[in-house]
């Protein structure tokens, strides 16, 4: 799961808190609250399926960030002959 824009995610998330957003929410209103509280919605929908999906937060302007992401994406296919979903999450 890619969640890329993420300067765009840091600026957006202090107009727009998910306190305000979900009545589930019971972290701070902070980035990495923020970003715990969606991975775990993603993950509450893979339930049952650990290990069949991978977490990479990036910013597509940062190329060593990316580039270190599409890497370990690769190694994990190709090492571990990995053929699962990956998905792509565009934040805002």
């Amino acid at each position: 799961m890619f969640f890329n824009k993420q300067d765009l995610f840091k600026s957006k998330i202090s107009l727009y808190p998910l306190s305000k957003l979900f009545q589930d929410y019971q972290g701070d209103d902070t980035v990495a609250d923020s970003l715990e509280f969606i991975k775990d919605q993603f993950k509450q929908r893979f339930r049952g399926k650990e290990g069949s999906y991978h977490v990479f937060v990036t910013c597509s302007l940062d190329f060593d960030e990316l580039d270190g992401a599409l890497e370990k994406i690769r190694q994990l296919m190709i090492t571990k002959q990995d053929t699962r979903f990956f998905t792509y999450v565009k934040c805002f």
